[in-house]
């Protein structure tokens, strides 16, 4: 037993590849357990319905169509082998459900990787000591306190990003936004692997592996373009004057050009029974390509600075005082964790702090009520406090004797799984107050007994006489939109 605490509690423990895998694997399977235990049982309001009828049916969806997540919804709901706990006739839109949980888990043990990716390397790798019996294991946990705690901070924030509430209703519910964060937090992920490794063949394989995945994100929703800029200057931080061979330019370019590849099927796509409307020629698909009916909310429109000023003072700053703050509210410590990100880890501070100021600016231009476009910045906000309470807790250990390091550990990580618990009870505790997004008033996270979605549909498909024509127009109606084409 001593022997195995030696080899895998080494002097530095976030260089233990095996452990900080293992640990991300756990956050995984607990939140996603979680996710599957409250999902919503059946089809749900708005967008989910029609994403569940044009997943079953391989259509298009409202701009910009969303093929890839039309592509991975339809094989997930079809082979996943799960069937729904109300014993309706509706599999397909509850597997829907599940996968939301799915990409949103796999996105919060990615964030616990990139955390620990940041503060991995700090240290010099010191020789490991003779097997002398299960005391010397414990002298050498207790120099392992520094890593014991960024682990336990890295857990912690990603566990308390996936119990946020708008966090957790998403995952509960067929969308696009949680396969969104996923390729987010890989993509990052993958460019801070890339970083620190040596310029040699598997060095250009990542990168143009980022390239393609970085493509393909946009297949599912197109802020990813949000990110460019940062990565780009990633890179070219990186290369300096080697990006300007073709290898590292224009290898990479026409890979994220193959990525968008899911798009050549929207054509096909467009005439199945569920579609936004029919493909016929280039103007068509322009249209939805590029969402020409939201232009109105881009950054090039003339009311650009005071969108800005009314839908960051009046809604994001509102939203991340009351999914990220809750417990802590103080928006201080956000700032003092950018400041110590920049200070000690640029190349993150580039991916993080960036990632966090492009998607607050352009939601809170674009449509500020909605809490769901907010996701990558709520996940960065929470990092910017892991990486706060890292260095504060370093600042006040740091001349401490290796018992009282181990023993402050232990009760930080007592304070820390109390506050996720508590967050965890206001989360799924039922309340008045309903969850807001896109302006509209719905259930809170926990969904595990909502049919009221497919209650109403189902009322209003069986008055609808067989071989009818219907037109359907708003959101509410997208259940029905479900329930006639997919389930009969």
């Amino acid at each position: 037993m001593n022997k195995f605490i030696l080899n895998h509690f080494s002097d530095n423990l976030l260089q233990n590849k095996r452990l900080v895998l293992s640990i991300s694997s756990l956050i995984f399977l607990t939140l996603f357990i979680f996710y599957i235990i409250i999902a919503c049982p059946t089809v749900y309001w708005y967008d989910s319905g029609e994403f569940n009828a044009a997943s079953y049916t391989l259509g298009v969806t409202h701009p910009t169509g969303y093929p890839l997540y039309v592509m991975i919804s339809k094989i997930w709901g079809t082979l996943f082998p799960l069937h729904s706990p109300s014993g309706k006739i509706h599999d397909f839109a509850y597997r829907c459900n599940i996968m939301s949980g799915f990409f949103g888990a796999l996105s919060c043990a990615l964030v616990f990787l990139i955390f620990t990716d940041m503060f991995t390397g700090n240290k010099k790798k010191t020789k490991k000591k003779k097997d002398t019996g299960i005391v010397s294991s414990i002298i050498d946990l207790k120099h392992d306190a520094e890593d014991i705690t960024i682990i336990l901070i890295g857990i912690y924030i990603s566990l308390f990003i996936g119990i946020i509430p708008v966090f957790v209703s998403l995952c509960t519910i067929s969308e696009v936004y949680t396969l969104h964060l996923f390729f987010i937090m890989l993509n990052v992920r993958l460019l801070l692997i890339w970083e620190k490794m040596p310029e040699d063949r598997k060095s250009l394989v990542l990168l143009y592996t980022f390239s393609f995945l970085y493509g393909l994100s946009h297949c599912n929703h197109m802020t990813s373009v949000l990110m460019a800029p940062l990565y780009l200057f990633f890179i070219i931080r990186k290369l300096k004057y080697k990006f300007l061979s073709t290898k590292y330019w224009l290898v990479p370019l026409l890979l994220f050009i193959a990525g968008f590849f899911p798009y050549t099927f929207t054509v096909r796509m467009s005439h199945n029974a569920v579609s936004w409307f029919p493909i016929k020629d280039f103007a068509d698909f322009k249209y939805l390509f590029l969402a020409e009916s939201y232009k109105n909310s881009t950054f090039f429109n003339k009311n650009l600075l005071s969108n800005l000023y009314s839908g960051f003072t009046g809604w994001s700053l509102k939203f991340l005082k009351s999914q990220v703050m809750i417990t802590y509210g103080l928006i201080i410590l956000m700032a003092a964790g950018v400041f110590y990100l920049i200070k000690n880890h640029l190349s993150a501070a580039v991916l993080i702090a960036g990632g966090f100021t492009v998607n607050i600016l352009y939601f809170a231009n674009y449509i500020p009520n909605n809490q769901d476009f907010y996701l990558p910045v709520f996940t960065f906000s929470v990092i910017f406090l892991g990486v706060f309470y890292i260095y504060f807790y370093s600042f006040f250990i740091k001349d401490m004797k290796n018992q009282i390091k181990l023993l402050s550990s232990s009760v930080f990580a007592i304070v820390l799984a109390v506050f996720l618990v508590y967050q965890l009870r206001i989360t799924l505790t039922p309340s008045d107050r309903l969850i807001e997004i896109g302006g509209k008033k719905i259930e809170g996270p926990n969904k595990m007994n909502f049919t009221a979605a497919y209650d109403n549909a189902r009322r209003i498909s069986d008055t609808i006489p067989e071989n009818s024509t219907v037109i359907f127009h708003g959101d509410t109606m997208a259940p029905v939109l479900y329930l006639v084409n997919c389930t009969g």
